[in-house]
């Protein structure tokens, strides 16, 4: 092998930890940087691509998580293995009977158990409903499926404004109230209806952008397309 091969194949190798592709190595990296290397957010955001708000929202978050979860790492969460059934277990063969009975086809069956109580595979729910008389299904467009279940259709919900009533209620974001006020006192809700924003009757414009700015100035952590 060359000289020139193997320094090809050591840069590809440092290039995976310099330029990191997937989000949670890089986020790694750009946290190590900050607090190991010591190095600025606008240096770190630079070097990985990011915002400098991402790069203090990481922190933030990272700081947050040590304090409230210090035995479990943010990074590389411990994965607990899935417990299956033991072979023999008569509850859980009178289980797949009665789901038979409905009409759910094998798959659905499965589905039940690994929600109730563990992982069971589908070979041996055949096994079952082998050893205890069942056939096969009829072809699903055939058959009523789930007869026990009906499928309910739910009504979406009429937007409509908020109607202000005396009441009492405790809220961690009561600071929303005073920004409120302060644009009352400046005119920014008169500038906000008189401005090109996108309305509707049901919705005006200055509800939206309200409902928009609650949600920016209570600090809640959201998806961004750096964490994609």
């Amino acid at each position: 092998m060359s000289k020139g091969s193997d320094a090809s194949k050591i840069k590809f190798e440092l290039d995976y930890f310099r330029e990191p592709k997937l989000a949670v190595q890089r986020q790694y990296e750009a946290l190590r940087a900050y607090f190991v290397d010591g190095r600025k957010a606008d240096d770190v955001a630079g070097a990985f691509g990011y915002r400098r708000t991402t790069v203090y929202s990481l922190i933030r978050d990272f700081k947050a998580h040590l304090k409230s979860s210090p035995q479990s790492d943010f990074f590389f969460p411990q994965i607990e293995r899935v417990r299956h059934i033991a072979d023999s277990c008569p509850d859980r063969d009178e289980l797949i009977i009665a789901l038979r009975k409905q009409y759910l086809s094998v798959e659905d069956i499965k589905i039940r158990l690994d929600a109730v109580s563990g992982s069971v595979s589908t070979s041996y729910i055949w096994k079952v409903l082998h050893r205890t008389g069942f056939g096969r299904l009829p072809r699903r467009c055939s058959r009523k499926e789930r007869s026990s279940e009906a499928v309910a259709r739910l009504e979406a919900p009429v937007s409509c404004l908020f109607t202000a009533q005396k009441d009492e209620f405790s809220t961690s974001v009561g600071g929303l109230f005073l920004f409120a006020e302060l644009m009352a006192k400046y005119g920014i809700d008169r500038v906000i209806r008189e401005s090109d924003y996108p309305g509707s009757a049901t919705i005006p414009k200055l509800n939206s952008i309200m409902a928009f700015l609650a949600l920016k100035l209570s600090n809640f952590s959201r998806y961004s397309h750096d964490d994609a």
